[in-house]
């Protein structure tokens, strides 16, 4: 039901509203709408002054009951009260879309890979952020990071630099820098700094990462296995192939005692120490690893889930060699 907390009604109104809706609606369902109506009807004035101010939050709500009561005003013959709810689905379904629909829409989109799609949506759910938290506001920062992620998706790096500053400086201002969220901050704007290729800003920002995480989460947490995994790959990256292995193997027993070994994030690290065997050259310690994150990923997600045809081109990439 609609919140009621800055409205007149008293909870025990607000309780008999709820308690005749719902009477209403098992009435509506044995296609009884004269009585569905009678039974509304007498509280139709809280409905609609509830209706009137319901928070953006509850717009699927308010639109439920509005559709609701027009189809018995216009099956009672009451067009002019059904012109009223009508009304007021206008009003509902002409909203702009809030932050969390919006945000919703961008992790879809960024998930399906249409980025060039995801960026005005991820625009306005910066906007929508704004006005509904202000700036200084964890879902601000997550906007804005979003954002930076997709400009770095389409190798616009220049864009996505500064909104990755932003976001973590927001994050560090809101949340502390001991916190989780801020190490992935850290993460995201050491990753892009990896893809740019500038590896002495990208190394402190990881290693700052991982140590908040192992700080807040410990060293036994899925989290703590992501940061070393990033670390490595910097180091992978870098060449440094003697300090990515024990990083490697580190995260993958982590992965391995937290998650169990027949979950996709095992097969995953197990396909980044075999990434760096075969970057190595040693393809004999490479091929296993390669060969058990297939079947993990065969048996967790099936053989029509991209990560699975990912599993199959390394493992064919390595017997090309």
């Amino acid at each position: 039901m609609i919140a009621a907390n800055a409205l007149a009604q008293t909870e025990a109104e607000i309780q008999k509203v709820v308690e005749a809706l719902e009477e209403a609606f098992e009435l509506y369902e044995k296609q009884n709408l004269k009585k569905a109506w009678h039974t509304i009807q007498p509280y139709e004035s809280i409905l609609r002054s509830l209706l009137e101010k319901a928070e953006p939050e509850e717009k699927d709500k308010a639109l439920v009951i509005a559709n609701f009561l027009k189809t018995l005003c216009e099956a009672n013959r009451l067009p002019v009260s059904a012109k009223y709810y009508a009304n007021i689905i206008q009003k509902y379904s002409s909203q702009p879309a809030g932050y969390e629909e919006l945000n919703a829409q961008v992790i879809e989109l960024y998930r399906e890979g249409n980025i060039e799609e995801a960026i005005p949506i991820a625009e306005a759910t910066i906007i929508a952020a704004e006005k509904e938290f202000g700036k200084q506001h964890s879902n601000y920062a997550s906007a804005v990071n979003n954002l930076a992620l997709l400009y770095e998706e389409m190798g616009d790096y220049a864009r996505a630099e500064p909104l990755f500053q932003q976001a973590l400086q927001i994050v560090k201002a809101t949340l502390g820098e001991n916190h989780p969220d801020y190490a992935t901050a850290l993460n995201n704007l050491a990753g892009l700094y990896v893809r740019m290729g500038d590896y002495a800003r990208a190394e402190p920002l990881y290693l700052q990462a991982l140590q908040i995480v192992k700080a807040t989460l410990g060293e036994n947490h899925p989290d703590y296995a992501t940061a070393l995994n990033n670390l490595a790959v910097l180091y992978e990256e870098m060449g440094d192939y003697a300090r990515a292995e024990p990083l490697f193997q580190q995260a993958l027993q982590i992965v391995k005692a937290t998650l169990g070994e027949n979950h996709p994030s095992y097969a995953t690290a197990l396909n980044s120490l075999a990434g760096l065997y075969v970057r190595m050259g040693d393809y004999a310690r490479a091929e296993p690893l390669y060969q058990q994150a297939l079947r993990i990923r065969k048996a967790t997600l099936g053989e029509n889930h991209p990560d699975y045809a990912t599993a199959l081109h390394n493992l064919a990439g390595l017997y090309v060699r």
